[in-house]
């Protein structure tokens, strides 16, 4: 078994089918956990455990005005979460599994407190295939915000998570340099036009073959 407050190495091209069905479970009883994305590392739990969510607001001093943004792991799932459009099914073919992501109105299904009680939803299905297989394992949304004290700067290796979160949350499963050493371009697609919100991985250049931007 995974003991608490430890950290572990992983292989995110070749995930070890044990440390994911004992990290899905710490995560599914409300544990926290830091994990590499393929843009940085992040502090997950489950998103509609509302007592592991608000300690994920205290670890990280963030404003409690401020959403959090949840990782699904099908395409398929959106539907569920979110209130899409047209065009969106062509944005996410092209860039799901990966560093996109999108701002949309958002269903009932996703609980008030992970939106700071805004009416959209920041989401995104991400590419690393460790945390695909951990959500799908789980069976539901993650939370998974950047581990680091709010405002400061996303860690793109478990070492930079250890020491503001080494002993605080369950587990730190370190996966090495994460794939694009950067954050994910976040794409606001709730007004009459898409915007970029922060360009990161996904440069708008790319995001402009599929929809006209603002």
């Amino acid at each position: 078994m995974l003991e608490k407050n430890k950290v572990y190495k992983i292989n995110c091209c070749h995930p070890d089918h044990k440390i994911i069905n004992q990290t899905a479970e710490i995560i599914k009883r409300g544990g926290i956990v830091i994990f590499p994305t393929e843009t940085l590392y992040g502090l997950g739990t489950v998103f509609d455990n509302k007592k592991s969510i608000a300690q994920i607001y205290q670890l990280r001093k963030r404003p409690k005005n401020m959403a959090l943004l949840i990782l699904i792991a099908s395409k398929n799932d959106l539907n569920k979460y979110a209130h899409t459009k047209p065009f969106v099914k062509r944005i996410i073919q092209n860039n799901w599994p990966g560093p996109l992501t999108i701002i949309l109105k958002k269903k009932k299904t996703v609980p008030n407190f992970v939106t700071a009680n805004k009416k959209t939803v920041a989401i995104r299905m991400p590419e690393n295939k460790f945390l695909l297989a951990l959500i799908k394992k789980i069976g539901r949304p993650i939370v998974a915000p950047s581990a680091n004290l709010s405002g400061g700067k996303s860690p793109m290796t478990a070492q930079e998570t250890f020491k503001v979160f080494l002993g605080k949350v369950d587990l730190i499963l370190d996966g090495g340099k994460t794939k694009y050493q950067q954050e994910s371009t976040i794409l606001d697609l709730t007004g009459k036009k898409p915007q970029i919100i922060r360009e990161g991985a996904i440069s708008r250049k790319k995001i402009e073959r599929f929809i006209k931007l603002n």
